[in-house]
């Protein structure tokens, strides 16, 4: 089983969900999203505060059968993930 972890910092949960949501195979079973031949998790983190700036923060676990199709949903994903800033 390949698998693809991240933590993401500053999107909520919510925006996460709906990116997923996006991918056209995906529906939501038993706490996860999954598709065809992968499920992705999400779990809440401690939020980090930086100064006086709070920032939520959401653990992502995609698994799949295989590494490729971790890398096609990624690809799918990666860009509603990516944000601009400084």
């Amino acid at each position: 089983m390949a698998e693809l972890i991240k933590e993401f910092r500053g999107i909520p949960r919510h925006i996460a969900e709906a990116n997923i949501r996006s991918l056209p195979d995906a529906r939501f079973v038993n706490g996860a999203y999954v598709g065809d031949g992968w499920r992705i998790t999400l779990q809440n983190l401690t939020p980090v505060t930086l100064g006086s700036l709070t920032l939520g923060r959401v653990r992502f676990v995609l698994r799949a059968n295989t590494d490729e199709t971790v890398t096609r949903v990624w690809e799918l994903l990666a860009p509603s993930f990516l944000r601009g800033g400084g």
